[in-house]
């Protein structure tokens, strides 16, 4: 099977071993970038959608600032509010993933202390 970009739209992907049997399944996915040195991770992520760095690359590339505010003004104020949005959305749900790992090891220690303790209490309780 081979796979080809639609020349309708850089979104769609064509096949030309589709039979009456086969399934379009559509899932979105973005590619990882680290936004502090502008590079690739080179990973996917499926199911989270992604910021196109377009600006900041173009910049990074030494693309003249003259053209940089042309596409600013070409896709928008709210387009870049978006996208700026969105990576902080991606920013706080990597902070609060973490946070929640973090109680969640916390939260197995004073379990495992709690439980120490009781059998402690017991033991003690036995004793006298």
């Amino acid at each position: 099977m081979m796979l080809v970009p639609s020349v309708s739209s850089p979104r769609t992907i064509r096949t030309s071993r589709l039979t009456p049997r086969s399934v379009l399944v559509l899932i979105s996915g973005s590619t990882l970038y680290d936004r502090h040195e502008m590079r690739p991770l080179f990973r996917l992520s499926i199911g989270r959608p992604g910021s196109s760095f377009a600006i900041e690359i173009a910049r990074k590339i030494g693309l003249p600032e003259e053209v940089i505010s042309e596409v600013r003004e070409t896709v928008g104020a709210d387009y870049i509010g978006v996208d700026k949005y969105l990576q902080d959305v991606i920013r706080d749900k990597r902070y609060w993933e973490s946070k929640r790992q973090s109680i969640r090891q916390e939260e197995k220690l004073l379990q495992e202390a709690s439980s120490k303790y009781t059998e402690e209490m017991t033991r003690i309780a036995e004793g006298a």
